[in-house]
């Protein structure tokens, strides 16, 4: 059964140590139940305002065998400092006045209709958590397959496929030493809610009479306004706790791996064996493998026709079941649904 570290702190646990008002943790609470990765993501608070700065250690020091009456040279070993970036990420909306106070309590009305603004928030950040590149676009922060793009770097497994459809998948351990979400450091655990509408009179019905909202073609309405606000990026101290296979080809996976194609299993079994340092590189860390959505389809086909099953079950994780493999869940991830360049 796959194992959590309920010591990994979530969003959840950041946002409620600095939010007493409680509106950022409903916020968060939203966004876990969007997916299963903000059930295994790790958040901290960074140690700049605009994100984080880690020193990734590069090389340890060097120990030396002497004879009695002879000396060793010092040693030391090397690191090097690594700025993560946060970014800015908002979404707005607007309700019909009267819409909320038909509804027998406007407040709750305008938090449920915040609900498509934060999942929508929530689609974009897993996006660019993935795939974001502050090189090519500077209002966003860098996401993992940026950073895991060649087949040089050891944490990159080559799938085999060279055609034009190809995914990833990765496997990730999360927890605030090796890879982590960060908000920037004093700030309200990154997220915020707004009330921005300026006309917050009563009136003679005994609610507050908003503003005046353009319906799009000119005309207006009385409404309520509302904007949220998250400050979010990426953190990866420890790069040995993130594996990408890449160059997987769509096109040529088989439900039976020997009549072509890539086998799944195979390249999950090299990723776990990449992944971490140590005799135990599970301890301390939230695992997870995340596939897109058709990768997952075909990883369950060929365990169907798999003689040997042992690898896979189906887990309860966070109040869901969870296909998982060996110790860790293998997620669905949609935002990887993305035909990716051949990495070389």
């Amino acid at each position: 059964m796959a194992i959590r570290n309920t010591e990994v702190p979530s969003l959840v646990d950041v946002v409620s140590g600095l939010n007493p008002d409680g509106s950022a943790a409903y916020i968060a609470e939203v966004l876990q139940k969007a997916d299963g990765i903000q059930d295994d993501m790790s958040w901290m608070v960074g140690n700049l305002t605009t994100g984080n700065q880690t020193h990734v250690r590069t090389k340890n020091a060097t120990a030396t065998w002497r004879r009695l009456n002879e000396g060793i040279r010092p040693s030391k070993g090397a690191t090097r400092s690594q700025v993560d970036t946060s970014a800015l990420l908002e979404s707005k909306g607007q309700v019909d006045r009267e819409s909320a106070i038909l509804s027998g309590n406007p407040a709750l009305f305008r938090q449920r209709q915040g609900i498509p603004h934060i999942n929508g928030m929530h689609d974009e950040f897993t996006e660019t958590l993935i795939y974001g590149n502050e090189f090519f676009n500077d209002t966003e922060f860098t996401g993992i397959m940026p950073r895991f793009n060649e087949l040089a770097n050891p944490q990159v497994i080559d799938g085999g496929g060279s055609g034009s459809n190809l995914r990833s998948i990765l496997l990730i351990g999360w927890s605030p030493e090796t890879v982590t979400g960060i908000v920037p450091k004093g700030t309200t655990g990154g997220l915020n809610h707004f009330d921005t509408t300026s006309n917050m009179n009563i009136g003679e019905d005994g609610f507050p009479i908003g503003d005046e909202i353009d319906d799009g073609t000119g005309a207006t309405y009385l409404g309520y306004r509302d904007r949220w606000l998250w400050r979010c990026g990426l953190a990866i101290p420890d790069p040995r706790y993130v594996v990408r296979v890449a160059n997987i080809d769509l096109d040529q996976l088989k439900a039976n791996p020997a009549d072509g194609g890539a086998y799944l299993e195979s390249l999950l079994i090299r990723a776990e064996e990449r992944f971490g340092a140590g005799s135990d590189p599970m301890r301390g860390v939230n695992a997870s493998f995340y596939a897109p959505r058709d990768i997952a389809l075909w990883a369950r086909l060929q365990q169907v026709e798999a003689k040997n099953k042992t690898n896979w079950t189906r887990d309860e994780i966070g109040g869901r079941k969870v296909t998982t493999f060996g110790d860790m869940p293998f997620r669905r991830l949609d935002a990887m649904e993305v035909d990716e360049a051949r990495v070389t």
